[in-house]
């Protein structure tokens, strides 16, 4: 007799019994996508990057940090200097550090400034170390290594050359024409950004932009040796320079450390234990 007073009841409430089933049932499904979601973005992190127990970046928000540096999303904010970096990695604590810096394009791929250190440390998945499916890591200037996804994508082989953008793929706005990268290298696949992804180092980004600034500021004026582009590292021009460094005498007062970065770019640094 209870039983059929109940069912009377709902009966009588139907549309409500039928709200309340519904709220139940969509609130649980919320509750297991949430949670699925957070399950998938944690291993997708832990397959992408390992062995890193710190993403160091200028002051801003943490998220965006993480997307940009682990995920290539977004876009970097603010740039850290040469000299925090140094301090980054002369903390007792710290056993390793690889700089890392992002702003430049190579069609839909983000271009990557770092050193030899990132194929040295840098750790996916189960602290599986970075291996080369052809060639070897730059070690020369206007040198690239590419992910083998960049390498399908675009059907590039080791010695092709390459022109980089200035900007992300959807705002860039310069054409490092002037400037081409060789293939020296491409990463064996990871099923991570690594794949999507172009590394060059960060004295070749410096000189891109050195070399943009004085195309803005001497309508298009290119340095010719290579090298002597390069030898901003020291913080003074070659002697057989000497005449072009009239022209750019009032940009080298304010030339910083030969790791600085353009201040669109952002630098950060992964560091960790072995």
């Amino acid at each position: 007799m209870l039983r059929d007073v109940i069912i009377g009841s709902l009966r009588n409430r139907s549309l409500s019994t039928l709200l309340t089933i519904g709220s139940i049932g969509l609130s649980v499904a919320l509750l297991l996508g949430v949670e699925r979601i957070r399950t998938a973005a944690r291993d997708s992190f832990a397959r992408t990057v390992s062995g890193t127990d710190l993403i160091v970046g200028a002051k801003g928000g943490s998220t965006n940090l993480l997307l940009y540096s682990v995920f290539r999303l977004g876009n970097p904010v603010e740039s850290v200097s040469w000299e925090t970096f140094e301090k980054i990695t002369a903390e007792p604590d710290v056993a390793w550090a690889i700089p890392f810096s992002l702003g430049d394009s190579y069609g839909t791929y983000r271009v990557v400034g770092t050193d030899q250190r990132y194929f040295k440390h840098y750790r996916f998945g189960n602290k599986q170390p970075l291996t080369m499916a052809s060639g070897a890591p730059f070690n020369k200037a206007f040198e690239v290594v590419i992910g083998s996804q960049v390498a399908q994508g675009r059907k590039l082989n080791q010695g092709d050359a390459i022109t980089l953008s200035h900007g992300d793929s959807e705002v860039g706005f310069h054409d490092h024409a002037g400037s081409p990268f060789t293939v020296t290298g491409i990463l064996a696949k990871t099923g991570t950004p690594v794949d999507k992804s172009v590394y060059v180092s960060l004295q070749d980004l410096e000189t891109l932009h050195e070399e943009e600034d004085g195309e803005h500021h001497e309508h298009g004026e290119h340095k010719s040796d290579r090298e002597t582009q390069h030898s901003h590292q020291d913080n003074h021009h070659d002697e057989k320079h000497n005449d072009h460094a009239k022209h750019e005498d009032h940009h080298s007062k304010d030339k910083h450390d030969e790791h600085d970065e353009h201040d669109e770019h952002s630098k950060d640094a992964h560091a960790g234990h072995d």
